[in-house]
Formats: structure tokens, C-alpha cells, sequence
């Protein structure tokens, strides 16, 4: 059963987000209702989140994976730079009090834009049998729910990533990475037609397609000193990414 969309809102809101944030990493805080709005679409739009393990590049304090696993995710994978970063995620899992969510999320300290930069094949290698081994342990620990026999469980990447304003095409570098990892990818990226045109060209360079685009309206906090409001919205692009066929 789907947590209901106002209850799930407000337990997101509870988590905390970052202390101090890295304008490098472009860390903001996804405000709760854009983060739910994401989640809704990826699960009662497309039918990605049920069972299936989510993977979350560049999970910051854990808003995104928390909230699929209320969802009904059977496990998520948080892959996380910022060690600062981790120790919020792992102190948001603490205050929920849910030993069974604790059970279903793999935590990973990893530089992505290093491994990809720098084609570290072991690590992702490494990744891989890390992340078949948790999945093994979700199934097994979890083989007499009938969903879990009767569907076939996909790697499901739902990334919110740095847009590339600080370091110029970082986002891809996500995406990449998420290729290597994931059946179908869910990404955050600025609206505008510019990135669609880029993200499109090298999407598809690598093997893979723009299955849909959404845009809504993502309210980003006044965070850093440069910021001159307390808070203002952007219009960003969701996109849904799948391999051709």
C-alpha cells in the first residue's frame, strides 16, 4: 500500500537536511512536496518504485531514498560523496526509529564524477556485486511476499544531481554512472532547451533514449550568501531514461 501523499509530505519534511552545505557539490535542500511530487511520478505514473531497488546517486542526507522506501521500494542503494552528508542520512534513519528501514538501504561512500572521470572500472565493478548481493539478501529475506516471487525486481536509479552550474557537466557524469547501474534512470536537470538539446545528444551517444519529459516547479531554499531571497522556485526537467530496445 502507497503511504498517502500529505503523510509521506510531512515525514520528509521532519528529516533533516544539510548543516553546511558545499556550494562544489551544489548541495541544496529538495523542498518535501518537489521531492514527493518526483516520487509519485516515477511509482503512480510509471510503476518503477513497488518492489523494485532504487538507486540514489548523490543521496545527500536521504530524502529521496527514505521516501521511496515509504513507498514500498524493496531496497535502496545511497551512493554519497560527502561523508558530512552520510552522517545526517544515517541520523535521519535513526530518528524514524524503523529498524526494518534501516535493514533495507545500502549506504556507499563513492566519488562518482572521480570514477567516471577517471574510468575506475573496479569500483563500479565493486558496486555492481555490492548492490546484487543486497538485492540477493532483500529477496531471500523477503521470498514469501507474492509480489516479490511474481515481479521481476529492476534497478531503478532516482537521482536529483548537481546541475552543472558550479562544474560544467557534472550531471552527465551521473547519468553515466547510473548507466552502468541501473535498468531505467530518473533524473532532476534544468529546464530549458539548451540542456534538453545536450542531454539528448549524449544520451542517446550512449546507447540509451529520453522515454519522457516533465517539467514542474522545484523550490530551491536561500542557502548560501550570495543568494538574495529567502527562497525562490526554478522550472526543471524530469526525465525518464531507458535503454534502446
Amino acid at each position: 500500500m502507497i503511504i498517502k501523499k500529505k503523510d509521506l509530505i510531512n515525514l520528509i519534511e521532519s528529516l533533516n537536511g544539510f548543516k553546511n552545505p558545499d556550494i562544489n557539490l551544489e548541495q541544496y535542500t529538495t523542498d518535501a512536496i518537489s521531492t514527493v511530487d518526483f516520487l509519485y511520478f516515477v511509482e503512480i505514473d510509471n510503476n518503477d518504485i513497488v518492489n523494485n531497488i532504487i538507486i540514489d546517486l548523490g543521496a545527500g542526507t536521504g530524502r529521496i531514498c527514505i521516501g521511496a522506501l515509504y513507498m514500498s521500494a524493496l531496497g535502496c542503494v545511497a551512493i554519497e560523496k560527502d561523508i558530512h552528508s552520510i552522517e545526517i542520512l544515517k541520523y535521519n534513519l535513526n530518528k524514524l526509529n524503523n529498524n526494518e528501514l534501516k535493514n533495507k538501504i545500502l549506504i556507499i561512500q563513492e566519488d562518482i564524477e572521480d570514477v567516471i572521470i577517471n574510468q575506475k572500472m573496479e569500483n563500479l565493478n565493486f558496486l555492481k556485486l555490492q548492490i546484487k548481493e543486497f538485492k540477493e539478501k532483500l529477496i531471500n529475506y523477503y521470498k514469501e511476499d507474492f509480489n516479490i516471487k511474481e515481479k521481476m525486481i529492476e534497478n531503478i536509479c532516482i537521482m536529483n544531481p548537481p546541475f552543472g552550474i558550479h562544474k560544467r557537466n557534472v550531471d552527465c557524469k551521473f547519468i553515466e554512472f547510473a548507466m552502468f547501474l541501473s535498468d531505467k534512470i530518473y533524473s532532476i536537470h534544468l529546464s530549458n532547451e539548451k540542456s534538453r538539446k545536450y542531454l539528448k545528444n549524449f544520451i542517446e551517444k550512449k546507447g540509451w533514449i529520453i522515454d519522457q519529459i516533465i517539467s514542474q516547479k522545484l523550490l530551491i531554499k536561500g542557502t548560501y550568501k550570495f543568494h538574495k531571497k529567502p527562497q525562490k522556485f526554478i522550472l526543471v526537467d524530469i526525465y525518464k531514461i531507458i535503454k534502446k530496445n
